[in-house]
């Protein structure tokens, strides 16, 4: 997503978060045809038609009273897990 190849429109929704203090940031940007990631120096494009499976739940965790997961399987790939504390940030 930064080397200037991705084909994604300057407006296209966006999503990035850190899930640990000292961790890297976890971006997540929706392409036309795909979803393109970012973790860290790691990245990737998953188009639609690869996926799976997805699973929207609710994970409360000590810190955190509140804490949605989306949990996205491409049939080739890693397994990608959006979290945020609020469901309005991840719609």
């Amino acid at each position: 997503m930064q080397d200037g190849t991705d084909a994604t429109e300057p407006d296209a929704p966006a999503y990035a978060y850190k899930p640990s203090l000292m961790g890297a940031p976890w971006e997540f940007r929706l392409a036309p045809d795909a979803i393109e990631w970012q973790i860290g120096r790691y990245q990737g494009r998953t188009a639609y038609a690869r996926i799976a499976r997805v699973r929207l739940s609710f994970r409360p965790v000590t810190m955190q009273t509140r804490r949605f997961v989306t949990e996205i399987w491409p049939i080739d790939g890693p397994r990608l897990s959006i979290a945020s504390s609020s469901w309005k940030s991840i719609v």
